[in-house]
Order: structure tokens, then C-alpha cells, then sequence
């Protein structure tokens, strides 16, 4: 397929569950980075197609990570973004909201693949 994916997710038994969906599908690469500051780092060696992250996260949320990613990678990299608290489901930035698609934990697998799915479309 040759879909290259990182997932961001500071909940470490919640990103096995993520993994463990996402190892049951044909994507090229599928990486894992335990915070923002670590898929900062991670992106700079490979071009993601899409970034699956939590919101929710200490120092940098998902949102801002993304901006980031965003300003230093000019591709279409695209967001799935996952978070137990859906008061916050979009970011005020039209340009990050047009790139990402939102959704609320806990999810089934069906809901992630469809999102990825949508998403990459």
C-alpha cells in the first residue's frame, strides 16, 4: 500500500491497542513515537503520510505539534487526532482542521480504519 503512518499517543497501554489495530492492515510503515517531542524528532528521517496523535499531551499538545510538522514539512502530511475529552475537537486553525480528522476515545478498530481511510482519500 505504501502508506507510511506514526502514531503519537502518550498512553502507552492505549498506543498498544492503536498498534495492535494497526498491525492487522497492509500500511508500509507504521512507528510509534511515546510523545510530541519525540515524533518532532522522528519526522525528520521519514515522510509520513499520516500522523494518528493524542490531543491531550504534557508540554505540547497534539494541536501544536502538528503546526509544527506542518511548518517544517511542506508535504500533505495528514492528522487523525484522538482524545477522551471531545470539548476540544478541532483547533482554530482552518489550514490544520482542512489536513485532520478527529476522534473521540475510547474507539473500535472499524472507527480508526475508517477515519484512515477517509482521511487518506
Amino acid at each position: 500500500m505504501g502508506i507510511k503512518i506514526l502514531l503519537v499517543e502518550d498512553d502507552e497501554s492505549f498506543a498498544r491497542y492503536v498498534l495492535k489495530v494497526l498491525s492487522k492492515t497492509d500500511f508500509d510503515t507504521i512507528d510509534y513515537a511515546s510523545g510530541p517531542e519525540k515524533a518532532l524528532d522522528t519526522i525528520k528521517d521519514t515522510d509520513y503520510d499520516l500522523i494518528i496523535s493524542d490531543v491531550n499531551m504534557p508540554k505540547i499538545n497534539g494541536f501544536e505539534m502538528a503546526k509544527r510538522i506542518i511548518k517544517t514539512k511542506k508535504g500533505k502530511i495528514k492528522f487523525i487526532f484522538i482524545s477522551g475529552f471531545v470539548d476540544k475537537i478541532t483547533d482554530d486553525d482552518p489550514a490544520l482542521n482542512k489536513l485532520s480528522l478527529f476522534i473521540s476515545k475510547p474507539f473500535k478498530p472499524e472507527v480508526l480504519l475508517k477515519a484512515i481511510e477517509d482521511i487518506l482519500k
